[in-house]
């Protein structure tokens, strides 16, 4: 059995690390982002205020309340 065919896993997992870690270091994608961060807590407090409204308030009658 050929040295490769036993470390094929390895040999694999290697080249796609190495092959990531070269274009994280070279193109730097994550200083090209204008995704928002920092902003879980406020976003999970909306969704708790949205919520605890839905929940809080009655349905009108007749009215089926997701």
């Amino acid at each position: 059995m050929a040295f490769y065919d036993r470390w094929i896993s390895l040999i694999g997992f290697l080249v796609v690390a190495g092959t990531g870690l070269i274009y994280l270091l070279v193109a730097k994608p994550y200083r090209n982002s204008d995704a928002p961060e920092g902003d879980a807590l406020d976003m999970m407090r909306g969704i708790q205020t949205v919520e605890n409204t839905r929940l809080t308030t009655a349905p009108a009658e007749g009215h089926i309340h997701d």
